[in-house]
């Protein structure tokens, strides 16, 4: 691999301080809207004492979790998911959204890693396996729970941790709300990157509802 090429498999760092994190800029409607459906009913194990029900999820059913995953990428085609933050970090920079900035346009997208620990440590599988312990092998049949997870995870983290701002643009002639939110690891790395629109957002909100194959409109 080249020397350029390895800088690209590097995570890509956080800034400690960001000029496009506006909390304070985002209105209290969609605030509101935010806090309530990703903060508070996060439907990820053990993050919220309120969550919503996700029965895939719940029940741990990879097939379920990919029906949704699908539905999903109905909306946001551009989804990328790798448990290595250098592998994010490079489909970031291969599609210009790398920089400490908004993202320009309306074309929303999802980047994110996932934690094959939290199969352990949130899902109860494995039973005295460690987490240092787990294989590819051992995880790759709960590939979807793992990115359906870190959907809503890395969303509810950013707004924990106030890294997301709120954008206006247009779309078909109307003014549309687009949000940016930013999930920072322990190492100060970018851990997901998303850009989307409040009608996927509300979406998102519905399909924590519904059952892994049931279409939300």
């Amino acid at each position: 691999m080249s020397e350029r090429n390895q800088k690209r498999m590097q995570a890509l760092a956080a800034k400690s301080v960001s000029s496009w994190v506006e909390p304070d800029g985002v209105s209290d409607g969609s605030l509101i809207f935010l806090i309530r459906e990703f903060l508070h009913k996060c439907p990820c194990p053990g993050v919220s004492a309120a969550g919503k029900s996700i029965p895939a999820l719940e029940r741990v059913d990879n097939s379920a979790a990919e029906k949704m995953l699908k539905q999903i990428e109905k909306r946001v085609p551009r989804m990328f998911f790798d448990k290595e933050p250098g592998r994010v970090a490079k489909w970031l920079h291969s599609e210009n959204a790398d920089r400490d900035e908004v993202p320009y346009g309306v074309d929303e997208f999802i980047s994110a890693t996932f934690s094959p620990g939290i199969l352990i440590a949130s899902y109860q599988q494995f039973p005295g396996k460690k987490v240092s312990e787990l294989r590819s092998s051992d995880w790759k049949d709960y590939a979807a729970i793992l990115k359906l997870d870190g959907v809503f995870r890395h969303v509810r983290n950013s707004l924990a941790h106030s890294f997301f701002c709120e954008v206006s643009r247009e779309k078909d002639g109307a003014s549309v709300p687009y949000f940016f939110f930013q999930d920072v690891s322990g190492r100060q790395n970018v851990s997901a990157r998303m850009f989307l629109s409040k009608p996927t957002l509300e979406y998102l909100a519905q399909i924590g509802n519904s059952d892994g194959g049931i279409e939300v409109n």
